[in-house]
């Protein structure tokens, strides 16, 4: 059997691909929210990453990826500030804001 057959599937949370608008934005989203999850609570929803490694991580494209960040720019629980380094970006989440926003979707 081919060994990429066995690899570990890619699954999408199927609120954030509500919350972001499409399928590919809700992947980076759902992407963002498990780095967001793995930090350090004291570093207040704030995280650092490079497009690369995000790409690397999702198999999206880099095209895939700018559009992505358009989309989950306009949203009012998350900000995306690109670092003077080329492709590395701050991502901070506003959960307060973040659930707010899910209340409103499900009414």
């Amino acid at each position: 059997m081919n060994s990429l057959l066995l690899e570990q599937p890619i699954y999408i949370n199927r609120l954030y691909v509500k919350l972001a608008g499409s399928a590919i934005s809700g992947l980076l989203l759902d992407y963002l929210m498990k780095q967001f999850s793995l930090t350090d609570s004291s570093k207040n929803n704030i995280i650092t990453l490079l497009d690369a490694d995000i790409c690397d991580n999702t198999f999206l494209f880099e095209e895939e990826l700018v559009k992505a960040k358009i989309k989950l720019k306009k949203l009012p629980f998350i900000t995306i500030v690109q670092r003077s380094e080329a492709g590395k970006f701050t991502y901070s989440l506003d959960p307060v804001l973040f659930n707010r926003y899910v209340e409103e979707l499900q009414r």
